[in-house]
């Protein structure tokens, strides 16, 4: 293997500076084209799937809260026992709402945990360095208007900068994807240096019902 890798820097060197650029190009394309067809696709369409039905969750808590609240009105000018009895129907109706919403994120890793994770699965990696760790500002997923009584959705982000060859970069997202704790790709940025190590700047999320920010 060692061999192999010798011959390939020996060809490189013998390459004129115009072809080595051709090289470069032509390889960061496939390391593009690898990402986007065997991770990036596929998440994006499971991320795309989940904040979808989360969305759909709380408009449905939204439209439960509304209608609690014409009863209540409706209650105090003519109050009795039929519009009592459809208030706590739609009272347990939101709980069991909240609760839905609650198991939807439930699989999904807890912002304050990501960043510690993300660094223990770095450390049983061979071939990669971290350069850098931060936490980004948590977005709220919905307009806070006309969200009074329902609780927004969070996303909580860590970008990570790496310095490593696509092969240890490839093993790290691979151990990512396996654990049973789960979380969202946000981007993946591959910048080739000296052979055979690229610069890498990685950014994942979760999703919470509470707003806070990733100790990093």
């Amino acid at each position: 293997m060692m061999a192999r890798i010798q011959l390939l820097r020996e060809r490189i060197d013998a390459l004129s500076l115009r072809e080595r650029v051709l090289v470069f190009l032509a390889a960061a394309a496939v390391v593009a084209f690898i990402w986007h067809t065997f991770f990036m696709a596929p998440l994006s369409s499971r991320q795309e799937t989940a904040q979808q039905q989360i969305s759909d969750l709380r408009e449905r808590v939204a439209e439960a809260n509304a209608a609690v609240g014409e009863i209540i009105r409706a209650r105090e000018a003519d109050p009795d026992a039929d519009r009592r009895a459809r208030l706590a129907e739609l009272e347990e109706r939101i709980q069991a709402l909240d609760e839905n919403l609650a198991a939807r994120t439930g699989d999904l890793i807890e912002p304050g945990q990501m960043a510690l994770v993300l660094e223990t699965m770095l450390e049983r990696q061979e071939g990669l360095e971290l350069l850098s760790m931060q936490s980004l500002s948590p977005r709220p997923l919905m307009d806070d208007e006309g969200l009074e009584g329902v609780g927004n959705i969070y996303r909580h982000g860590v970008r990570m900068e790496l310095e490593g060859s696509f092969t240890a970069i490839l093993r790290y997202l691979r151990a990512l994807e396996a654990m049973d704790s789960d979380f969202y790709w946000g981007l993946l940025d591959v910048q080739m240096e000296t052979y055979p190590n690229n610069r890498i700047v990685l950014i994942v999320h979760t999703l919470s019902l509470r707003e806070g920010w990733i100790g990093v």
